[in-house]
């Protein structure tokens, strides 16, 4: 074991006693920080998913066909005729 022979080498110990310290503190700061900002972020995703998913289900319950055939009447809407509707061929070029 290295016992400092002189008042320099405890010094010199010291310091390098206070430095690692110091490292140590700071390294644990930094991870707890680390930690807080990721546990935010964490929280905002969740928060961001929850308002995407109340937002889907809102969108299918306006565009429900049973909430959109209640809705026609209201408008004075009729269902298409067979001479209304436009069929799309797929790959077809116009």
């Amino acid at each position: 074991m290295l016992i400092p022979q002189t008042r320099s080498e405890t010094l010199a110990w010291l310091c390098l006693l206070f430095a690692l310290s110091g490292a140590v503190v700071w390294v644990r700061t930094a991870t707890v920080k680390s930690t807080y900002h990721y546990v935010q972020q964490e929280k905002e995703i969740a928060s961001v998913t929850q308002q995407l998913q109340d937002f889907r289900i809102r969108w299918l319950r306006l565009t429900a066909p049973k909430r959109l055939e209640s809705l026609a009447p209201k408008f004075e809407l009729a269902p298409t005729r067979p001479n209304q509707r436009v069929q799309y061929v797929k790959g077809a070029v116009h």
